[in-house]
Protein backbone atom coordinates (compact mmCIF):
# COMPACT_ATOMS: atom_id res chain seq x y z
CA UNK A 1 0.00 0.00 0.00
CA UNK A 2 1.50 2.96 -1.17
CA UNK A 3 2.34 6.00 1.49
CA UNK A 4 -0.68 7.91 -0.15
CA UNK A 5 -3.24 5.61 0.63
CA UNK A 6 -2.02 5.20 4.27
CA UNK A 7 -4.91 6.27 6.59
CA UNK A 8 -5.51 6.48 10.15
CA UNK A 9 -8.51 4.44 11.98
CA UNK A 10 -11.17 6.81 11.41
CA UNK A 11 -11.86 7.25 15.48
CA UNK A 12 -8.38 7.80 15.81
CA UNK A 13 -8.27 10.65 12.78
CA UNK A 14 -11.94 12.10 13.75
CA UNK A 15 -10.60 12.30 17.29
CA UNK A 16 -7.22 13.83 16.31
CA UNK A 17 -9.00 16.27 13.87
CA UNK A 18 -11.82 16.97 16.59
CA UNK A 19 -8.74 18.07 19.03
CA UNK A 20 -7.23 20.41 16.66
CA UNK A 21 -10.67 21.79 15.99
CA UNK A 22 -10.89 22.71 19.70
CA UNK A 23 -7.95 24.40 19.91
CA UNK A 24 -8.40 26.63 16.69
CA UNK A 25 -11.34 27.61 18.36
CA UNK A 26 -9.86 28.21 21.87
CA UNK A 27 -6.99 29.99 19.73
CA UNK A 28 -9.50 32.22 17.77
CA UNK A 29 -11.39 33.47 21.08
CA UNK A 30 -7.60 33.76 22.61
CA UNK A 31 -5.66 35.74 19.56
CA UNK A 32 -8.82 38.36 19.51
CA UNK A 33 -8.84 38.73 23.31
CA UNK A 34 -4.83 39.29 23.21
CA UNK A 35 -4.09 43.17 22.32
CA UNK A 36 -0.77 42.03 20.97
CA UNK A 37 -1.83 38.93 19.06
CA UNK A 38 -4.44 41.00 17.12
CA UNK A 39 -1.68 43.49 16.59
CA UNK A 40 -0.14 40.49 14.74
CA UNK A 41 -3.46 38.96 12.91
CA UNK A 42 -4.20 42.22 11.88
CA UNK A 43 -0.68 42.88 10.55
CA UNK A 44 -1.67 39.37 8.35
CA UNK A 45 -4.76 40.79 7.21
CA UNK A 46 -3.42 44.03 6.35
CA UNK A 47 -1.18 42.28 4.00
CA UNK A 48 -3.88 40.76 2.30
CA UNK A 49 -5.34 43.38 1.84
CA UNK A 50 -2.75 45.38 0.40
CA UNK A 51 -2.14 42.28 -2.08
CA UNK A 52 -5.62 42.76 -3.32
CA UNK A 53 -5.53 46.34 -3.65
CA UNK A 54 -4.19 46.46 -7.36
CA UNK A 55 -3.63 44.34 -10.29
CA UNK A 56 -0.08 43.40 -9.53
CA UNK A 57 1.04 40.28 -10.69
CA UNK A 58 0.97 38.85 -7.21
CA UNK A 59 -2.51 39.96 -6.97
CA UNK A 60 -3.49 38.26 -10.24
CA UNK A 61 -1.73 35.03 -9.66
CA UNK A 62 -3.91 35.00 -6.28
CA UNK A 63 -7.23 36.08 -7.97
CA UNK A 64 -6.59 33.05 -10.45
CA UNK A 65 -5.61 30.74 -8.07
CA UNK A 66 -9.23 31.42 -6.18
CA UNK A 67 -11.16 31.08 -9.17
CA UNK A 68 -9.31 28.15 -10.09
CA UNK A 69 -10.38 26.52 -6.73
CA UNK A 70 -13.10 27.88 -6.07
CA UNK A 71 -14.65 26.21 -9.45
CA UNK A 72 -13.10 23.00 -8.29
CA UNK A 73 -14.57 23.12 -4.96
CA UNK A 74 -18.33 24.51 -5.91
CA UNK A 75 -19.24 21.63 -8.69
CA UNK A 76 -16.86 19.10 -8.24
CA UNK A 77 -15.97 19.43 -4.69
CA UNK A 78 -17.72 15.64 -3.56
CA UNK A 79 -16.76 14.02 -7.29
CA UNK A 80 -13.31 15.09 -7.16
CA UNK A 81 -12.76 13.96 -3.59
CA UNK A 82 -8.93 13.32 -3.17
CA UNK A 83 -8.45 16.42 -5.16
CA UNK A 84 -10.83 18.27 -2.92
CA UNK A 85 -8.81 16.98 0.31
CA UNK A 86 -5.43 18.19 -1.38
CA UNK A 87 -6.70 21.59 -1.83
CA UNK A 88 -8.30 21.84 1.93
CA UNK A 89 -4.95 21.31 2.82
CA UNK A 90 -3.51 23.64 0.27
CA UNK A 91 -5.56 26.30 1.75
CA UNK A 92 -5.13 26.27 5.17
CA UNK A 93 -1.64 25.53 5.52
CA UNK A 94 -1.59 28.17 2.91
CA UNK A 95 -3.01 30.90 4.69
CA UNK A 96 -1.56 29.91 7.85
CA UNK A 97 2.06 30.40 6.21
CA UNK A 98 1.15 34.09 5.05
CA UNK A 99 -0.03 35.10 8.22
CA UNK A 100 3.13 33.93 9.37
CA UNK A 101 5.16 35.93 6.87
CA UNK A 102 3.63 38.25 7.40
CA UNK A 103 4.40 38.42 10.80
CA UNK A 104 7.92 37.72 10.42
CA UNK A 105 8.70 40.13 7.70
CA UNK A 106 5.80 42.84 7.80
CA UNK A 107 5.15 45.04 4.62
CA UNK A 108 6.26 48.52 5.70
CA UNK A 109 5.27 50.23 2.58
CA UNK A 110 8.48 50.47 1.18
CA UNK A 111 9.92 49.77 -2.30
CA UNK A 112 10.95 46.08 -0.87
CA UNK A 113 7.14 45.15 -0.68
CA UNK A 114 6.75 43.89 -4.24
CA UNK A 115 9.66 41.36 -3.93
CA UNK A 116 8.33 40.31 -0.03
CA UNK A 117 4.88 39.71 -1.31
CA UNK A 118 6.81 37.54 -4.23
CA UNK A 119 8.61 35.80 -1.16
CA UNK A 120 5.18 35.10 0.67
CA UNK A 121 3.23 33.17 -2.38
CA UNK A 122 6.23 31.45 -2.55
CA UNK A 123 6.73 30.11 0.40
CA UNK A 124 2.51 30.01 0.99
CA UNK A 125 1.95 27.89 -2.25
CA UNK A 126 4.89 25.44 -0.96
CA UNK A 127 3.39 25.16 2.58
CA UNK A 128 -0.28 24.66 0.93
CA UNK A 129 1.12 21.98 -1.19
CA UNK A 130 2.81 20.08 2.16
CA UNK A 131 -0.70 20.97 3.74
CA UNK A 132 -2.32 19.07 0.74
CA UNK A 133 -0.08 15.99 0.82
CA UNK A 134 -0.70 15.51 4.78
CA UNK A 135 -4.77 15.74 4.37
CA UNK A 136 -4.47 13.21 1.37
CA UNK A 137 -2.98 11.01 3.30
CA UNK A 138 -5.09 11.73 6.96
CA UNK A 139 -8.11 11.85 4.62
CA UNK A 140 -10.52 11.68 7.87
CA UNK A 141 -8.91 15.22 9.35
CA UNK A 142 -9.04 16.44 5.84
CA UNK A 143 -12.82 15.51 5.89
CA UNK A 144 -12.99 17.37 9.63
CA UNK A 145 -11.26 20.44 7.80
CA UNK A 146 -14.11 20.36 4.54
CA UNK A 147 -17.06 21.07 7.66
CA UNK A 148 -14.64 23.40 9.51
CA UNK A 149 -13.95 25.86 6.08
CA UNK A 150 -17.86 25.37 5.31
CA UNK A 151 -18.57 26.72 8.41
CA UNK A 152 -15.96 29.50 8.57
CA UNK A 153 -17.29 30.53 4.64
CA UNK A 154 -20.91 30.75 5.63
CA UNK A 155 -19.99 32.95 9.18
CA UNK A 156 -18.37 35.34 6.97
CA UNK A 157 -21.31 35.62 4.38
CA UNK A 158 -23.98 35.85 7.71
CA UNK A 159 -21.28 38.59 9.03
CA UNK A 160 -21.15 40.82 5.72
CA UNK A 161 -25.22 40.77 4.96
CA UNK A 162 -25.23 43.81 7.89
CA UNK A 163 -24.28 47.15 5.92
CA UNK A 164 -21.56 47.35 8.51
CA UNK A 165 -21.14 44.02 9.33
CA UNK A 166 -23.24 42.29 11.64
CA UNK A 167 -21.18 41.82 14.81
CA UNK A 168 -18.66 44.68 15.40
CA UNK A 169 -16.45 43.44 18.17
CA UNK A 170 -13.70 41.48 17.05
CA UNK A 171 -13.94 39.00 19.77
CA UNK A 172 -17.58 38.11 19.34
CA UNK A 173 -17.02 38.14 15.49
CA UNK A 174 -13.85 35.55 16.34
CA UNK A 175 -16.37 33.65 18.23
CA UNK A 176 -19.04 33.41 15.96
CA UNK A 177 -16.70 32.38 13.00
CA UNK A 178 -14.68 29.77 15.70
CA UNK A 179 -18.43 28.41 16.40
CA UNK A 180 -19.66 27.79 12.98
CA UNK A 181 -16.10 26.59 12.11
CA UNK A 182 -17.01 23.54 14.99
CA UNK A 183 -20.26 23.31 14.13
CA UNK A 184 -19.74 22.30 10.63
CA UNK A 185 -16.71 20.32 11.17
CA UNK A 186 -19.26 18.00 14.24
CA UNK A 187 -21.90 17.77 11.47
CA UNK A 188 -19.39 15.51 9.53
CA UNK A 189 -19.46 12.78 12.28
CA UNK A 190 -22.93 12.39 11.63
CA UNK A 191 -23.91 13.66 7.79
CA UNK A 192 -20.54 13.15 5.88
CA UNK A 193 -22.00 13.50 2.44
CA UNK A 194 -24.14 16.49 2.62
CA UNK A 195 -21.61 18.52 5.09
CA UNK A 196 -18.94 17.56 2.15
CA UNK A 197 -21.24 18.94 -0.65
CA UNK A 198 -22.75 22.00 1.29
CA UNK A 199 -19.55 22.60 2.88
CA UNK A 200 -17.69 22.79 -0.79
CA UNK A 201 -20.04 24.02 -3.02
CA UNK A 202 -20.35 27.56 0.18
CA UNK A 203 -16.24 27.41 0.08
CA UNK A 204 -16.36 27.60 -3.76
CA UNK A 205 -18.33 30.05 -4.52
CA UNK A 206 -16.87 32.15 -2.13
CA UNK A 207 -13.33 31.88 -3.45
CA UNK A 208 -14.64 32.45 -7.10
CA UNK A 209 -16.29 35.86 -5.15
CA UNK A 210 -13.23 36.60 -4.02
CA UNK A 211 -11.29 35.71 -6.74
CA UNK A 212 -13.02 38.39 -8.84
CA UNK A 213 -13.16 40.93 -6.49
CA UNK A 214 -9.47 41.62 -6.95
CA UNK A 215 -10.90 42.67 -10.02
CA UNK A 216 -14.09 44.31 -9.65
CA UNK A 217 -13.44 45.41 -6.16
CA UNK A 218 -16.57 45.08 -4.44
CA UNK A 219 -15.53 45.18 -0.78
CA UNK A 220 -15.84 41.64 -0.05
CA UNK A 221 -12.32 41.17 0.32
CA UNK A 222 -12.24 44.20 2.56
CA UNK A 223 -15.05 42.17 4.46
CA UNK A 224 -13.05 39.25 5.08
CA UNK A 225 -10.01 40.89 5.71
CA UNK A 226 -12.14 43.21 8.80
CA UNK A 227 -13.83 40.07 10.37
CA UNK A 228 -10.43 38.31 10.52
CA UNK A 229 -9.27 41.53 12.63
CA UNK A 230 -10.49 43.99 15.13
CA UNK A 231 -11.18 46.66 11.88
CA UNK A 232 -14.18 48.21 11.08
CA UNK A 233 -14.00 49.66 7.83
CA UNK A 234 -16.41 46.96 6.20
CA UNK A 235 -19.43 48.94 4.20
CA UNK A 236 -21.60 47.19 2.05
CA UNK A 237 -22.52 48.86 -1.01
CA UNK A 238 -24.81 48.12 -3.81
CA UNK A 239 -22.13 46.11 -5.64
CA UNK A 240 -21.04 43.95 -2.26
CA UNK A 241 -24.84 42.94 -2.21
CA UNK A 242 -24.80 41.88 -6.15
CA UNK A 243 -21.51 39.96 -5.10
CA UNK A 244 -23.27 38.03 -2.30
CA UNK A 245 -26.32 37.72 -4.39
CA UNK A 246 -24.03 35.88 -6.94
CA UNK A 247 -21.93 33.79 -4.34
CA UNK A 248 -25.60 32.13 -3.30
CA UNK A 249 -26.89 31.45 -6.63
CA UNK A 250 -23.61 29.76 -7.25
CA UNK A 251 -23.39 27.81 -3.60
CA UNK A 252 -27.24 26.51 -5.19
CA UNK A 253 -26.32 25.42 -8.18
CA UNK A 254 -23.02 23.71 -6.67
CA UNK A 255 -25.07 22.03 -4.29
CA UNK A 256 -27.94 21.11 -6.91
CA UNK A 257 -25.14 19.96 -9.06
CA UNK A 258 -23.39 17.77 -6.80
CA UNK A 259 -26.32 16.06 -5.07
CA UNK A 260 -28.32 15.86 -8.57
CA UNK A 261 -25.03 13.86 -10.63
CA UNK A 262 -22.73 12.50 -7.92
CA UNK A 263 -23.74 10.06 -5.29
CA UNK A 264 -21.71 7.38 -3.49
CA UNK A 265 -20.22 7.08 -0.58
CA UNK A 266 -16.20 6.99 0.62
CA UNK A 267 -13.98 4.17 0.37
CA UNK A 268 -10.36 4.53 1.33
CA UNK A 269 -10.70 8.89 0.47
CA UNK A 270 -12.54 8.16 -2.67
CA UNK A 271 -15.95 8.52 -3.27
CA UNK A 272 -17.32 5.22 -5.14
CA UNK A 273 -20.80 5.10 -7.00
CA UNK A 274 -23.61 3.21 -6.46
CA UNK A 275 -24.26 1.94 -9.48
Amino acid sequence: MSFLHTRLPAQAARLLAFMLCCQAMLGTFLLAAAEETKVKVQDAVDALASTTAANTPQSIAAAVIFIVIGFLFCFFGYRLFRVTLFLVGFCVAGLLAFAVCTNVAPLDGTDGDDKRRTIYLAVSVAVGFVGGLICMCLWSVGVFLIGALGGVMAALYILALAPEGLIHSGIWRGVFIAVFALVGALLTLKFERPVIIVGTSLSGAFALGLGIDFFAHTNLGTAVSDFLSSRTNYHAETKTYIMLGGIALLAIIGMVVQFRFFTGSFRRGKAVSKH
